[in-house]
This record gives C-alpha cells, sequence and structure tokens, in this order.
C-alpha cells in the first residue's frame, strides 16, 4: 500500500509501549516481531543502518527465547 512511514511509526510506538508498561514485562516474541517489523518498514524506506539495528535486536530477542 506504499504506507511505510506509517507502519515504521506504528512499529516505533509498538516497541515504545512494550518498553514503557510498568505493569508488563515484554513478551521476547512479541518484541523480536516488533523490532522486525520495524526494520522491514527502515528498509523499505532505504534506512540500511535502522534496518540492520532493528533486525539485530529482533534476532537477540529471538536468540534468549526458551527452546520449545
Amino acid at each position: 500500500m506504499g504506507k511505510h512511514e506509517l507502519a515504521r511509526d506504528f512499529a516505533r510506538g509498538a516497541i515504545q509501549n512494550l518498553l514503557e508498561d510498568p505493569n508488563q514485562v515484554p513478551d521476547d516474541e512479541v518484541m523480536a516481531t516488533a523490532y522486525y517489523n520495524l526494520g522491514v518498514e527502515n528498509e523499505h524506506l532505504r534506512d540500511y543502518e535502522a534496518a540492520k539495528d532493528c533486525f539485530a535486536k529482533s534476532k537477540l530477542a529471538k536468540d534468549i527465547l526458551p527452546e520449545i
């Protein structure tokens, strides 16, 4: 749909909400997904450094998930 700036803002907001909620510890899988989504939107917007950082954070979150 081409609304990558809006999607990026929503992904940033999701991460911020997850990190700032004092009543809840962020779920690792949700955080990994949020960072991945932010990375994808940064990639679409050609902000490759930001995308790389988000993908790394997403992988770090996935690496600490318990094995199923």
